[in-house]
């Protein structure tokens, strides 16, 4: 795929694992193990150093991660994350979400009631990012000593695979040092917990 990928004058492949929502919640052989999650971080990291060669930056996407030796080199790397802090998403119909993964239960406003700069500078707003304390954290994030820096884990992953935030099972440094939880059983998102 990567010869592939060169041919076609690609320079960016991202790969991301599928967020167990909507119909794939139902489809177990869609959803990768702790093992197989762990062989797409070998992967990327194994595989790094010759897409570059071929001018291909082959990288994880948020939900792939974080604080490990598989971590390729990146000018940009992981510090938890950046919905709401420096990104955002705005749904067709206006509604703004930190991220476009994000549940509907997780929208900040709405650009067709409000202004864009109102939203974003609101008092309290995305508060699953910007006002993240170690004691949010649940599961094995909340004792890493990379939480505060990692923020647990991309969100929408934790959120799909756990039902709450910031506890990502999805995690290469506790599945590295064994400290990863050992099933991801995917809970109740209709409503975030923290």
């Amino acid at each position: 795929m990567l010869d592939y990928l060169q041919v076609i004058g690609v320079k960016k492949w991202q790969l991301q694992p599928i967020f167990g929502f909507g119909r794939t919640r139902d489809a177990a052989n869609l959803q990768l193990s702790l093992h197989e999650y762990l062989a797409m971080g070998r992967f990327i990291h194994d595989r790094h150093a010759e897409a570059r060669g071929k001018g291909v930056e082959i990288f994880g996407a948020d939900g792939v991660g974080y604080f490990s030796a598989l971590d390729p080199p990146s000018p940009f790397p992981w510090r938890g994350c950046s919905a709401g802090i420096s990104t955002c998403g705005i749904m067709s119909d206006g509604r703004l979400k930190g991220c476009l993964s994000w549940t509907d239960t997780m929208v900040e406003g709405n650009l067709r009631q409000d202004k864009f700069w109102n939203i974003w500078f609101g008092d309290g707003v995305f508060p699953h990012t910007r006002s993240l304390k170690k004691k949010d954290m649940t599961g094995q994030c909340r004792e890493c000593d990379k939480a505060m820096e990692c923020g647990g884990g991309c969100i929408t992953m934790s959120l799909a695979s756990t039902g709450r935030i910031h506890s990502s099972p999805y995690c290469l440094k506790a599945i590295l040092a064994g400290s990863a939880s050992t099933s991801v059983h995917y809970g109740d998102t209709r409503s975030v917990e923290s």
